[in-house]
């Protein structure tokens, strides 16, 4: 069975589980006003009209308390609400004020800025959303966009309210008020597949996302999250059935999924799950396909119907929107990081020329001393052992540079990290005894084997172990070490967190990872920076939480 059609397209006879009046549509109405407003900072006020003969009537307000009351109907010629129907189009004008279409009133007053977007379903005019500014505002792509892929698809459910159970609507109200204030790509997978269960009322889905290329498949996320393979990657030829949506660009439900053709491949999962129906729906925004979403049907539940697919389909649209825009902020970010590192690395030329000039200038300044002083031998000592000590630390800052230089390619071997913790705390004994530091190890009793380069790990190890040392030097309080490890199918988690005397600048735990960046008098600044560039080779990641007494340092590696 497979779909050919848009979102709206599908029919949703749902027999919903509540009544659903013209109340509840009217406040549903106001909640999606609300959340625009909450989500696009600049915009104020929110109106919904509906399409009633050749007039749009007034259905729902938010933000317009202090701006008097609206007309309850306006024409539908010779409007900008109109137009953007007409014109099947969203409609910006800048300045309201200097609109001849637009009927300024008293009501209007603070008014500045409107954005029009129409409202279809099914092809036909439903009605239209307005936005308002109270300041000159110049709407952006994303902005629009918003407004276009999450607000207007629930609004054409809530006006076709006898289509679709109350329960339903509300449960993806919720889901698009929750994506639309979140940018962590992970943590807005978990919350798809979450809240996508809960909307359903099924046990078992999916959230599958193409490679750029277009090869491949990775599992990004998997409700229930024991039950899945989270951040496996295939080759899509390896699913026919995601294989099949993708290429298509359409839903496809199969209910004999343990036997069909195009699910032979996870026909012993369908067996072990009691799967009795899977239903793949593409991730599609813009017309690029992103990925697709995979719903199971399973125990009593044996198919999906119609009404079900739609909500399926509405739910992978507000997700698409959401990845899109979240990953258009993480590319905005990766540019501006990229643009923030050419301006570091000069930077960095300076500082690492500085650093190594310091002590060269010493050990010549101090040889010439020798010389003259050559028959003194307590001076020639003297400044001899300053040489040495200069010496080594001019050996430290080039061994930090080509240590980073170097960080390109991994040996991998399979080994056990925990016995890499234990050794490198064997190691660093004595700077803890020395500093009275101690160190508490809450390690997983499981072996925690895995494939990285040991030599690298013990590198990540050692600098994290040697800032909290660092750190702890200037602590008056208790000077305590916390490391704990913990392991899933897919990957290990590695915690090292320490006391802190004082929080920490939002400078420094912004550029921390950046190489060169430090705070200290004779830091390089590059420990912490090699440390980021091996978790990235390992394909893991590395965050810092902060709460004011205590630092922590969250790894995550895969399997």
């Amino acid at each position: 069975m497979k779909g050919k059609a848009k979102m709206t397209d599908i029919e949703m006879n749902g027999n919903g589980d509540e009544d659903f009046s013209e109340n509840d549509m009217t406040e549903h109405l106001r909640q999606i006003a609300e959340i625009l407003c909450e989500n696009i900072s600049v915009v104020t006020c929110c109106s919904v009209r509906l399409v009633e003969d050749d007039m749009l009537a007034l259905k729902a307000l938010y933000g317009f308390a202090k701006n008097g009351p609206r007309e309850e109907k306006i024409p539908l010629e010779d409007t900008i609400a109109g137009a953007a129907i007409f014109q099947k189009k969203p409609i910006a004008i800048k300045d309201i004020r200097k609109e001849k279409k637009y009927n300024f009133s008293k009501s209007h007053e603070g008014l500045v800025s409107l954005l029009a977007m129409p409202i279809f379903w099914k092809e036909k005019a439903l009605g239209v959303i307005q936005l308002y500014t109270l300041q000159e505002h110049v709407f952006v792509e994303k902005e629009v966009k918003l407004v276009q892929y999450l607000a207007a698809p629930l609004i054409g459910l809530a006006v076709k309210y006898a289509k679709i159970n109350n329960r339903r609507l509300l449960a993806l109200l919720e889901v698009s008020k929750a994506l639309s204030s979140k940018s962590d790509l992970e943590d807005m997978f978990e919350t798809i597949v979450d809240r996508a269960a809960h909307v359903l009322g099924i046990k078992r889905c999916a959230l599958f996302l193409l490679s750029e290329i277009g090869d491949k498949i990775c599992l990004e996320a998997g409700f229930p999250k024991c039950d899945h393979g989270i951040g496996l990657e295939r080759e899509l030829r390896e699913y026919p059935a995601v294989r099949e949506v993708i290429e298509s660009q359409n839903w496809l439900l199969i209910e004999n999924p343990q036997s069909h053709e195009l699910t032979r491949d996870s026909a012993a999962l369908s067996r072990t799950y009691g799967i009795n129906a899977i239903l793949f729906v593409p991730l599609v925004f813009e017309r690029k396909i992103l990925g697709a979403f995979t719903f199971d049907a399973t125990g009593n539940k044996k198919t999906f119907l119609p009404q079900e697919i739609g909500v399926c389909r509405i739910m992978a649209n507000i997700s698409s929107a959401a990845i899109a825009r979240a990953r258009e902020q993480e590319r905005f970010q990766k540019e501006m990081t990229a643009k923030n590192r050419m301006e570091i690395l000069g930077k960095a030329a300076a500082d690492i020329a500085h650093e190594i000039r310091n002590p060269l200038t010493s050990i010549g300044g101090f040889a010439r001393r020798i010389l003259k002083k050559a028959d003194d031998p307590q001076k020639v000592l003297e400044y001899g052992n300053i040489i040495v000590k200069e010496t080594d630390r001019l050996e430290q800052i080039v061994g930090e540079v080509l240590e980073y230089s170097r960080q390109k390619e991994l040996n991998l071997v399979r080994a056990n990290l925990n016995n890499l913790i234990h050794e490198t705390v064997k190691l660093l004994e004595i700077v803890f005894s020395d500093k009275r530091i101690t160190v508490l190890l809450n390690l997983a009793e499981e072996t925690v084997e895995m494939q990285l380069d040991a030599v690298k790990i013990k590198s990540v190890l050692t600098n994290i172990l040697r800032n909290a040392v660092e750190a702890l030097s200037e602590n008056v309080g208790e000077k305590q070490i916390w490391i704990e490890t913990h392991q899933t199918k897919t990957h290990v988690e590695l915690v090292i967190k320490n006391n802190i005397s004082a929080p920490l600048s939002q400078e420094i735990l912004e550029n921390m990872f950046n190489p060169f960046f430090t705070t200290k008098a004779n830091g390089t600044g590059l420990g912490l920076a090699i440390v980021d560039s091996v978790i990235r080779l390992h394909k893991g990641y590395i965050k810092v939480d902060h709460d004011g007494q205590k630092i922590a340092f969250n790894i995550r590696l895969p399997r």
